[in-house]
Order: structure tokens, then sequence, then C-alpha cells
């Protein structure tokens, strides 16, 4: 299970970088705006993502859940890594908080990307929604195109006499005794 964590944490990593690499050079962020943005694409990402690890890895909703949960929290570390500032701190478990329930539409993304970039002089708010919509498609993309990735891998490697990819040497001990 824990190469699955990792498998899964480069996917929905490299499509966070993906959606952040669309932002306009000329909008210089902070480190902690960079940190705001990192949580804000990867919270999304993670969004309904234990019914495709799921799916994707053909395994049971329990495990799926037990792999988001440890894969939420290092891709959540992982964003924050390098703010030292105590009240930088504070601001990013504010932010953190307020996107913990989930991002939700299109909107919603938008209005979480403005407050993430507050701060920042980029332009109107139409604009900076359009900015967040481009972000926001790249790193979706990016994103379906690993989840396809997998699903795909998984069909290859899915008949009964190959064990399924992705395990530790525990769980393919229990994968040979029940097979």
């Amino acid at each position: 299970m824990e190469n699955l964590v990792r498998i899964w944490f480069g996917g929905v990593r490299e499509a966070s970088d993906a959606g952040e690499k669309e932002i306009p050079e000329t909008v210089r962020l902070t480190p902690l705006q960079r940190a705001r943005l990192r949580i804000l694409l990867r919270r999304d990402a993670c969004d309904l993502l234990s019914l495709c690890i799921r799916k994707a890895e053909n395994i049971s909703m329990k495990e799926a859940n037990e792999i988001w949960d440890s894969l939420y929290s290092e891709l959540m570390e992982d964003a924050i890594a390098g703010i030292w500032n105590e009240e930088e701190n504070l601001a990013l478990a504010r932010y953190l908080a307020s996107c913990s329930e989930g991002i939700g539409d299109t909107e919603d993304f938008c209005s979480f990307f403005i407050s993430a970039l507050e701060g920042t002089e980029t332009g109107t708010r139409e604009e900076m929604e359009a900015v967040a919509r481009h972000v926001k498609e790249r790193s979706d993309k990016c994103l379906d195109t690993f989840i396809k990735e997998r699903q795909k891998l998984q069909e290859r490697s899915g008949s009964d006499d190959e064990p399924p990819p992705g395990m530790d040497e525990f769980e393919y001990i229990d994968w040979v005794i029940t097979h």
C-alpha cells in the first residue's frame, strides 16, 4: 500500500505542478502565496480521488480511503514545506482549514484561487478568474491522464495469474496465499 501512496502522490503532485506552471510569468508569488496555491491545487485534485484510486487500482473502498488519508497528509506537508515564519504558518493553517471540506465547482475554485493569491497585483477579478480556470483545467487534464494510465496498467496486469502492481513484499505474500 505504501507503494501506491507514493505512486498517487507523484501523480497528484505532477498535476498540481502542471497547473502551477500555468501562472503567467508576470505574476510573482511570495512563498506564502505559492504554498496556498499548492494547497488549493492539491486539495482540488483530492476531491473524489479515493473513488478514482479504488477504480484504477481495483481495490476495496477501505484500502482506497487508507491510501487517500496517507496521500492527503503527505501532499499537504509537502505543499507547506519551507514556510518557517509563525505568522505565515498561521495563515496557511487558516487557508488549509478553509478548503478542508473540498473545493467544489469551478466558481469555488476561482474564489479560493483569488484568496490564495491575495496581495498580488495581477489585474481585475475577471482576469484572475480566467487565470484560475486555465490553471484548474491544466491540473485536471494532467490528473485525468494519470488516472487513465493507472487504469490501463491495471487492465493489462489484471489477469489472475499476475499480482496487481504496486504491492510491497507483505501484500505480495498475502496475494500469493489467497490466489
